[in-house]
């Protein structure tokens, strides 16, 4: 039986309101905008985490002291539970300076630890990111255990990094490894891709089916999306692909 928690970070400053805001939504003006980073958008993410064929046993969502409130349907939903922060902590370009921990790093400890804390097994998905395919977590617990692995990420291709962290997913006899040496790692000016890099290299299973940043070469029916610009979120729309259960 498989039992999995969901693990996610929530930041919306959609019209500039926080110094934090501004900062954040300049870089992301190279990384698809705002498109997926909004409250609307929020309905999207969970609605097509509630179509996958096995469902988290909860889904765990770090605030980091957001001036927007995630929608609602999400907000109010069974399987989630927000927790919020006291402050934001900041975008992992501006924490490196100050060799800080980021926000997005503390989201994902925050996932790890619920789900090391419950005895479940530990899936991140980035709050604009988008899973396709009903059987795609599942199908992918299934190769680590036939391929003997205890953790799978998507590779860096079309990236500049070694790997992608819009979606993780870590077996939980693996937590305590990945949790004790991300904590150990005191380098926070570089990037955290490295820093997960360097403490899980020589365990991981590559994800087989595309996704994250990448766009050439996608399986038809596996694969998820990160970096959503408009005219992507709108030809998802118009190909029916985007999945909307709080219409």
């Amino acid at each position: 039986m498989l039992n999995y928690i969901i693990g996610s970070g929530w930041f919306s400053d959609e019209f500039s309101k926080t110094e934090m805001g501004i900062k954040s939504n300049i870089f992301q003006r190279n990384y698809g905008g705002l498109t997926g980073r909004n409250s609307k958008f929020s309905k999207y993410w969970l609605s097509h985490i509630l179509n996958q064929s096995i469902l988290p046993k909860k889904i765990f969502i770090l605030d980091a002291d957001s001036p927007e409130e995630i929608d609602i349907n999400v907000k109010n939903h069974s399987l989630v539970e927000i927790s919020r922060q006291l402050k934001n902590f900041g975008h992992g370009v501006h924490c490196s300076k100050k060799n800080i921990l980021c926000g997005w790093a503390r989201g994902f400890l925050h996932g790890a630890m619920q789900a090391y804390l419950n005895d479940c097994d530990y899936v991140y998905v980035e709050q604009d990111l988008l899973i396709f395919g009903k059987n795609f977590i599942e199908n992918i617990f299934k190769l680590l255990e036939k391929n003997n692995k205890q953790i799978c990420c998507i590779n860096g291709d079309e990236t500049p990094q070694k790997l992608q962290q819009s979606l993780v997913v870590v077996k939980h006899s693996y937590l305590i490894k990945y949790i004790t040496g991300l904590l150990n790692s005191t380098d926070h000016t570089i990037s955290e891709e490295l820093k997960h890099y360097n403490v899980i290299k020589d365990d991981i299973m590559w994800c087989p089916y595309k996704g994250g940043r990448q766009r050439i070469n996608l399986d038809k029916q596996n694969y998820c999306l990160q970096h959503l610009t408009c005219t992507e979120l709108e030809r998802l729309k118009k190909d029916n692909k985007l999945i909307n259960v709080f219409n």
